[in-house]
Order: C-alpha cells, then structure tokens, then sequence
C-alpha cells in the first residue's frame, strides 16, 4: 500500500502549514492504517488528525479525545515513546481548554518517560508548556524559570526554533519589580 511515503507527505503538508491538504493527505493515511490493519499507523495518523485539527482551528474537545485514542494505541502496542509524544501533544490542547489537571498529568507522565529515555528535546517541549501552565495560573516566576530551562535545553540541541520561542515567552514576562530600601 505505500503507507510510509503518504505519511511522509501529510507531515510535510503539515509542517508546511498546509492544513486542509494535510488533513486530507492524512486521512487517506487513516484509511490505508486501517484496511491493512497497522495500529501503529493508525495512532500516527489519529495524531496528525486531531493535532492538526488543533493547531488548524483551535478546536480543543475532540482533538484532546481524539489524541488520548491514539495514546491508548501506542500504550497497547508497548510504544512508550510515541505514548511520551502524544501526551505532549495533548497537553498543549488541555492548556488550551484550560484543563489545567489534565496538563499537570500529562506533563508529570511525559517528563518521567522523557528522563527515563534521556530525550532533552522532549524535556524542553515540557518546560515550555509548563511555563504556559504557570503563566496561566498566575505564576510569572515559576513560568520564568520553565522557558530559561526550555531555552537552555533546545539551544543545546541547536533547535532555533524552539529555543527562539522559549525566549520570546521568557522576554514577554515583564521583569520583577525591584523593591525600594
């Protein structure tokens, strides 16, 4: 069936910004998955649908339960890495619904499989939504020192991207007031 080289394609489309392509690229992913019976493709797939619904259109529901059933595939298929990725994944939508719960659990069961298979990439995707997390809730400190551990982490790693990112956010919080003696 040629999965791998369509999958390719939809994440390229994905990565290009290219939603409404993307989606359809990935649903025919979806179906070949399925008709042929791969689990693990079909937990790929359900993740770039429902993140890239996420990212598309900010839709949060479906996507977060959309993204937990793929997580459950992997989980079933024994692929803690994947599983470590999708709970990333979903815990940026859960911030984006303000289910700050589901982020602090996701986050905790994301960052001991992150240690455990030293993934400093992923360690940096955590502290970055763990800054989000605190910002949320009011912590500017806390929220600080997450995004200069993001920063620190992907800069390491040569990921400008990210490390531009967890920067812009540490540089939006405004400084600390000094206290006058």
């Amino acid at each position: 069936f040629q999965i791998e080289p369509k999958l390719f394609h939809a994440l390229a489309l994905y990565r290009a910004e290219r939603y409404d392509d993307a989606t359809r690229a990935m649903r025919i992913v979806l179906q070949l998955a399925e008709q042929i019976g791969n689990r693990w493709f079909e937990g790929i797939a359900r993740n770039g649908l429902a993140y890239g619904e996420f990212l598309h259109s900010g839709e949060t529901e479906h996507s977060f339960a959309e993204l937990m059933r793929a997580a459950g595939i992997f989980h079933a298929e024994g692929d803690v890495f994947q599983v470590m990725e999708l709970q990333l994944n979903a815990s940026h939508v859960a911030l984006a619904a303000k289910r700050f719960d589901d982020v602090e659990r996701l986050l905790n069961n994301c960052e001991a499989t992150a240690t455990l298979l030293d993934n400093p990439y992923v360690r940096g995707g955590i502290a970055l939504v763990r800054g989000r997390l605190a910002l949320a809730r009011g912590d500017a400190d806390g929220a600080r020192g997450h995004f200069q551990d993001s920063h620190a982490l992907f800069a390491a790693l040569r990921a400008s991207k990210q490390a531009a990112e967890a920067l812009a956010l540490l540089n939006s919080i405004p400084a600390a007031r000094r206290r006058r003696s």
